[in-house]
């Protein structure tokens, strides 16, 4: 193989290696947030390494703390929530990375009037070990927040529409499909 031939495919390995690292990370980003939102303690806490240390204001914690005390006050404050995945900026150096992903929460309060709005960054450092990308650190910083009225959502015009309703276990229809995570 010509010498120009070789270099052109030893960089566009280099190239894949580091989108498959970038897509690796925002999986693990995204199945952190999926676990939030459907209370799956196993699931969110597959996104971290076991050592890994996850501060959310005053809570620190490694993750199975983390993960419990997030589920409580949720369910303690919220019906339903969504953690959405906005920007997402990652720098990859070998076998560690740091990713600041932008956050839209939705929180729908226990009776459903109303829905709190929260603007987020989630600032990640990750490591690949055992060929797996995992948080290692997060920080949660909270840039904005605002409430608005959600009766309207939760009225019976929507049940009567057959929209079906999330929950925080095996009984969320999207555990009825395949192909999204579980752990």
């Amino acid at each position: 193989m010509p010498e120009a031939a070789v270099g052109e495919l030893e960089h566009l390995r280099a190239e894949l290696s580091q989108l498959l690292a970038r897509q690796q990370i925002l999986d693990c980003i995204h199945r952190a947030a999926r676990g939030l939102d459907r209370h799956d303690v196993e699931l969110l806490a597959s996104a971290f390494h076991p050592d890994a240390v996850v501060r959310y204001g005053k809570i620190i914690d490694g993750v199975p703390g983390i993960a419990r005390k997030l589920n409580e006050g949720h369910a303690s404050s919220s019906r339903a929530h969504t953690h959405n995945i906005t920007t997402h900026n990652c720098r990859i150096d070998g076998d560690s990375a740091e990713a600041e992903s932008y956050v839209l929460a939705g929180l729908a309060s226990g009776d459903r009037t109303t829905v709190r709005l929260l603007g987020a960054r989630y600032l990640d450092v990750l490591d690949k070990r055992n060929d797996r990308w995992l948080i290692s650190a997060r920080e949660v910083v909270i840039e904005w927040s605002m409430s608005g009225d959600a009766s309207a959502f939760y009225s019976e015009t929507f049940n009567a529409r057959g929209y079906p309703t999330g929950s925080w276990d095996g009984s969320d229809p999207s555990y009825r499909i395949g192909g999204f995570p579980r752990t």
